[in-house]
Order: C-alpha cells, then sequence, then structure tokens
C-alpha cells in the first residue's frame, strides 16, 4: 500500500485525490453485505458515477450537497472517539490522507479513519445514539459498512481492521475484523470487473468524439457539473 501524508480528508485536495477512484466507501455498491459480487442496477449506477467523474474531473456530489446534523457532528467528534478507542484497545494509530492499494495504479484506494501502527484500517462512525444503542446490542459490524471495512482490510493488505462506534455517555463497540479470503476474491473481482467497463467506456466515449482538452481546470472540486461545463463552452 502507499500512504499519502500529506493532504488531509476532506480538503481539496483530497476531492481532487478521488476524483473517479474506487473506493472503500463505495464498496458496498460493489459487493453485497454477504460478500457476493453485486450486479444490476446499483453497479451500474457506481460505474455512471465514476465515469461522468473521469471525464469530466468534478465531482458528481456537485456544490449543493450537505451532510445531516449527526454526520456533521460525527466528524466534529472523531478525535473523541479515536481517543476512547486507543484508551480501550491500548494500540496507536495516525490519521492519513489516503492509502493506495498499489505503487503506480491510481484507480483503487481508501481512506481509513485510522491507521495502526501494524498498517491495520479503523472505522470509526459517531452516529445518532439510537443508531449507535443498535450497534452496540447487535454486536457486529453495520450491514452498511460490512463491504467498506474488509474493502479497508483489502486495500491496506492488512491481516485484519477495526470497526469502532462510539457516542458519548453510552458504552462503545469496538470490533476487530480478521481479513476474510472469500470477501478479499468478491472484492478483487468487483475492482477488475469495475475497472475493466471504466477503461471500454471511456474509449466508446472517445470515440464518439470526447476530447480531454475541453475540459478546463478547476482547483474547486466542488464545482458543479454544469458550472465546468458552462466554462467549457465559454472557452
Amino acid at each position: 500500500m502507499i500512504i499519502v501524508d500529506d493532504i488531509e480528508q476532506g480538503s481539496e485536495a483530497w476531492r481532487a485525490l478521488k476524483l473517479g477512484v474506487i473506493s472503500a466507501s463505495s464498496a458496498g455498491r460493489l459487493v453485497s453485505p454477504t460478500g457476493k459480487v453485486r450486479t444490476g442496477e446499483m453497479p451500474e449506477t457506481y460505474l455512471d458515477e465514476l465515469l461522468t467523474e473521469r471525464l469530466l474531473r468534478a465531482s458528481v456530489v456537485g456544490r449543493g450537497a450537505e451532510n445531516s446534523y449527526w454526520t456533521e457532528r460525527g466528524i466534529d467528534m472523531e478525535p473523541q472517539a479515536r481517543a476512547w478507542f486507543s484508551m480501550h484497545t491500548g494500540l496507536r494509530g495516525r490519521q492519513v490522507g489516503f492509502v493506495w492499494r498499489n505503487e503506480g495504479h491510481d484507480v483503487v484506494g481508501c481512506s481509513p479513519d485510522w491507521l495502526l501502527e501494524d498498517g491495520s484500517p479503523v472505522e470509526i462512525k459517531v452516529p445518532a445514539p439510537w443508531t449507535h444503542l443498535g450497534y452496540l446490542r447487535r454486536g457486529k459490524v453495520p450491514s452498511a459498512y460490512i463491504a467498506q471495512v474488509h474493502f479497508q482490510i483489502w486495500c491496506c493488505k492488512s491481516e485484519h481492521g477495526w470497526f469502532c462506534s462510539f457516542f458519548p455517555a453510552l458504552p462503545g463497540l469496538c470490533l476487530r475484523v480478521e481479513r476474510d479470503e472469500k470477501w478479499a476474491f468478491a472484492i478483487a473481482t468487483a475492482v477488475d470487473q469495475c475497472q475493466l467497463a471504466l477503461d471500454r467506456e471511456i474509449q466508446v466515449i472517445r470515440e464518439l468524439g470526447w476530447e480531454e482538452s475541453a475540459i478546463p481546470a478547476i482547483e474547486d472540486t466542488r464545482c458543479s457539473i454544469d458550472e465546468r461545463m458552462l466554462l467549457a463552452t465559454q472557452g
């Protein structure tokens, strides 16, 4: 794995780095919670979004997207969650900007919330209290995040990873997830299929007359698709 330390998660540089990249946050769109490679509308829609980002160099999220109160609160409270995790497990780690799976390959990566000294990734959630209590009662990685956790383990080439859910004044949840070869195979297969499809579709668009030089370079990657196209026509 190749660790990118010189950018901060959530920054413009981080957004630019992630444009069109197959990443852990969308792993559930490629692999189901049971570890099966997905087919149908979900991976096809993800392919469309990746294709859009690679061709237009703009985030599909756009400038108007806003996080919910609990999402923003969770981001703000991540330092507390990391401190609790460290105290609970005795493990130490560091924040990183991004992790590429392979050197020289800028198509697959992840942004773990924490990377431990042994190279294992930690996925941290600070959800609404009722959501946290649901996680706590069930005592397992939520189905919404199981693919993401296994993708991070695979991407970081680690033997295990962690899922942590935290809410102040309530017991925390800390789960170690071991590497699973069936999950690793499914993820590798889904990623390969997605990348092959991207390469094929980009070539098709080129043959239809698309020229990369027509897309203006804009430092703010939150610039909407419409704003980019307006600049392109004005250029």
